[in-house]
């Protein structure tokens, strides 16, 4: 198989259908073909032993500073209703000027994939995530990336690239803060490696600009896991 389709249109994911594709499929001619239902009798888990996980779902996710949307924006959408606006699609070509939620499959999220977007800027338009560590110690850093070459990656227009170019973060340590570049040129997706820092017991956190050398940046998941 190149793709499997998985279909959840009972349930509340958003979206309803994801696809994926196995990078290395094995045939296990003993397996039992199954059609119908099972009940699972545990909880969906998304993390590890040792592993701290904000979605921008989550409570510990926040948009530091948002520019107001403008009056002729704000006068269109004043009769639209807090469902329609939950939402919006990713524009490559001419990205929100605020961070606006938008849906992927290809974002973390445990029943929601999501991620918030913004047109890329001066670095002055941020969001935090924050986590709680249970204990001292060395901590590597990820962020989740989506596949950029299918999702705008490398167009240009009047020598401006459209598309996902780069991530500028601020990763804040018991040493400071650094200044961390993500390049998506070669990143690839999935959780993509930031740093090593030592951090203490308690509470620990992460920003994201709208700085970038593409015409957009969004904001999905970062992860935190404790060195053995």
């Amino acid at each position: 198989p190149r793709v499997i389709t998985f279909n959840t249109f009972i349930s509340q994911n958003i979206p309803s259908t994801f696809d994926r594709r196995p990078e290395q499929p094995e045939l296990d001619e003993n397996a039992e073909i199954f059609e119908g239902e099972r009940i699972l009798d545990y909880p969906l888990t998304l993390t590890e032993p040792g592993e701290i996980i904000v979605d921008n779902e989550d409570d510990g996710f926040e948009i530091l500073t948002q520019r107001e949307a403008s009056f002729i924006k704000k006068y269109i959408n004043k009769n639209k209703s807090d469902d329609e606006e939950e939402y919006t699609g990713m524009n490559f070509w001419r990205p929100s000027p605020i961070w606006r939620a938008t849906v992927m499959p290809e974002f973390h999220g445990k029943y929601k994939h999501s991620a918030y977007y913004i047109k890329s800027g001066g670095g002055d338009q941020k969001v935090q995530w924050k986590g709680e560590i249970p204990e001292s110690g060395q901590y590597d850093i990820y962020y989740n990336c989506i596949e950029m070459q299918q999702f705008g990656r490398g167009h240009r227009r009047g020598g401006r690239s459209f598309g996902i170019e780069d991530f500028h973060f601020f990763i804040y340590h018991d040493d400071g803060i650094d200044e961390i570049t993500l390049d998506t040129k070669d990143s690839g997706s999935g959780w993509i490696y930031l740093g090593t820092y030592y951090l203490s017991q308690g509470n620990v956190k992460i920003e994201l600009s709208d700085k970038s050398k593409g015409s957009l940046v969004y904001a999905d998941a970062v992860k935190w896991v404790k060195r053995k």
